[in-house]
């Protein structure tokens, strides 16, 4: 966040990701006026949605069937191709 950045690499960065100076700078000041209590909060609630949030997501392993794997039930194979 507060390391030496190079005009090229900054200006790249700029293009790439449409984040200026003035916004860089605003994020920047805006991280640093947290104080101890906000953090503490913050915490407080992501633990409370993660207590209250069902576990849900999606992952792509591989090769649809291979020799290594041990068939079970706790896995659903989806062909992400033919979605």
């Amino acid at each position: 966040l507060d390391c030496p950045v190079s005009a090229g690499s900054r200006g790249l960065q700029a293009f790439l990701t449409g984040i200026d100076d003035e916004k860089r700078q605003a994020h920047r000041e805006l991280l640093f006026s947290v104080d101890e209590a906000a953090v503490k909060k913050a915490a407080e609630q992501l633990k409370h949605q993660l207590e209250q949030s069902v576990a849900l997501g999606r992952a792509v392993l591989g090769p649809k069937e291979t020799s290594k794997w041990t068939k079970t039930n706790d896995w659903s194979l989806f062909d992400l191709l033919q979605q």
